[in-house]
Order: structure tokens, then sequence, then C-alpha cells
């Protein structure tokens, strides 16, 4: 069985979230605007200056008590998981 993509694990993981705040589990969250690959200079440069920055996680999420930095990673030629 092949390694779902990342892609649909980041949907999966924003269906349960979704039920979480529905539940009032968590308060919200938010996915990262970091997935903005680009081989031109002048498209890095304008994200660097408008503050793009390296080592984000792809998620944030705020609970009661706590704020959880998550990202999501997924093996090679495995079935991925969640890694936080």
């Amino acid at each position: 069985m092949s390694a779902p993509s990342e892609s649909t694990e980041a949907k999966a993981l924003a269906t349960y979230l979704n039920a979480l705040v529905q539940y009032k589990q968590i308060i919200c969250y938010t996915k990262t605007a970091q997935e903005t690959f680009t081989t031109s200079w002048g498209i890095k440069m304008k994200q660097k200056a408008e503050g793009m920055q390296k080592g984000i996680p792809d998620y944030v999420i705020l609970a009661k008590d706590k704020i959880i930095f998550l990202e999501l990673k997924k093996q090679k030629g495995k079935r991925g998981g969640l890694n936080g």
C-alpha cells in the first residue's frame, strides 16, 4: 500500500481539528502559508521582505491553556504520520 500524500494527511488533520473546534476542545487553528516554492529570486526576496521565515511550523493550534505548534511530516516510502 502506498503512503498517502502530505496533502491527503493535511486534509485529514484539518477535518479532525475542525471537529475539535466544534466540540470546544480547542479554540481555533490555522495552517501557515509556508508552501510557496519558487525558483524566482525576485519572489524569494519579496517573500523574505514580507516576513516569510524558514522553520515555521505547518500549524498553530490555540487550546484553552496552551499554544501548540505542529509540523506535519511523512517518511518517504512509508505510511505517513503526524510528528509534532
